[in-house]
Formats: structure tokens, C-alpha cells, sequence
């Protein structure tokens, strides 16, 4: 904890977004996808590409907070 992995793999997703590439993340727990997803989404939050939707996440039921911000 604490040494930054969440800001990285955001920010690097971030920049491949707005250079309007394509990006898969995974993660080894729903909960782990949803905490970086979040990070996501909050960098993102004034992007008209975000706005649209392009986010699809598969697994078990996403967190309240990640609703919130992406949807169902």
C-alpha cells in the first residue's frame, strides 16, 4: 500500500485514452479493478470520449462509487 501503483497504471491509461488508443486493464480482484477504474474516471471526468461511455467492465457487480461515476 502506498507506493503509488493505482496513480501509475491510471495516469498510463489516462495517456493512452487521450491519445485514442485502446486500453484492456485487468486486475487479480473485481475490487482492485474498480479502485483503478475510479482513478480513471476521475482523471477522465472532463473528457468528451469518457463522456460517451467507452468503458466496458466485466465481472461481478461493480462498486456503488465506480456507478457512480462509469454506470452499470
Amino acid at each position: 500500500p502506498g507506493t503509488g501503483k493505482t496513480t501509475t497504471v491510471s495516469a498510463g491509461v489516462q495517456l493512452h485514452v487521450e491519445a485514442g488508443h485502446r486500453v484492456l486493464l485487468v486486475a487479480p480482484t473485481n475490487r482492485a479493478l474498480d479502485v483503478v477504474l475510479l482513478r480513471v474516471a476521475e482523471r477522465l471526468r472532463h473528457d468528451s470520449r469518457f463522456e460517451r461511455g467507452p468503458v466496458l467492465r466485466v465481472g461481478s457487480d461493480a462498486s456503488a462509487d465506480l456507478q457512480t461515476h462509469v454506470g452499470e
